[in-house]
């Protein structure tokens, strides 16, 4: 009896061992890099739109993850952070370094809140009663008749971006092991935003500047409806990569 007792001892500390460490295995950490860049253009053959880089003030971000086992997993960054602005094309930047603990995601939601850019060099005649800019997209378009201007979509700032992730594969389970370094990639689908649009509201678009030194600006003031159309369009085709 006594020796039947010892062993079923045994068992319940092996199966509690075995407990502790498959939840301990879930705690552990994993370094993900969140990035942001510019989707490669598809359709590099027909080139009238040209997108020359970005810049994005970011003010925080959220993340929300649902695991098959561990729990979910939740955070925000502290405003008090103070993320600086960015500047990209199609070489992603560094957004921030997180460890998100191991495991298997059903889901990942990432949501990116803006702040002001300060110095943006362009002037598109609004006022204290508009609202600042948070993202500023450039880039160049060719006429019709081959001429070319440079062009500035600028996104006023209460704009939030919410990226739902996926696997290179574009299922939604994501897999991060401990002893790997992801990065997690916002792609802004620049090219093909614009090119979902009809080409005669580039070609009837207002130009601001001078003769020497023409721009279209493309914001909340100025081509106001095509700046509707191009917001929806971009945060609509916006994705997120974890690989």
């Amino acid at each position: 009896m006594a020796l039947n007792r010892i062993k079923t001892a045994g068992l319940i500390l092996v199966l509690l061992t075995t407990g502790c460490t498959e939840k301990d295995d879930l705690t552990l950490p994993v370094q993900v890099n969140l990035k942001i860049g510019i989707k490669e253009d598809s359709q590099a053959g027909n080139q009238y739109i040209d997108i020359t880089g970005c810049r994005i003030a970011i003010y925080k971000i959220r993340f929300d993850g649902t695991r098959e086992a561990g729990g979910s997993v939740f955070f925000e960054t502290d405003p008090s952070a103070n993320l600086q602005p960015l500047n990209f094309s199609e070489n992603p930047a560094t957004v921030s370094t997180f460890d998100l603990p191991q495991g298997i995601y059903d889901g990942m939601r990432w949501d990116i809140s803006l702040k002001c850019l300060d110095d943006i060099g362009i002037d598109d005649g609004r006022h204290d009663g508009y609202p600042c800019l948070g993202i500023l997209l450039s880039g160049n378009y060719t006429y019709l008749d081959g001429s070319v201007v440079p062009f500035v979509l600028a996104i006023d700032k209460p704009e939030q971006f919410r990226v739902t992730a996926s696997n290179p594969a574009g299922y939604s389970t994501i897999v991060l092991s401990v002893g790997t370094v992801y990065d997690a990639i916002v792609y802004f689908s620049a090219y093909d935003t614009f090119r979902s649009i009809n080409r005669l509201l580039l070609e009837e678009a207002i130009v601001s500047g001078t003769t020497e030194e023409p721009i279209m600006i493309i914001s909340s003031v100025q081509n106001g409806e095509m700046y509707k159309v191009l917001l929806f369009r971009l945060l609509l085709s916006t994705n997120i990569i974890v690989k």
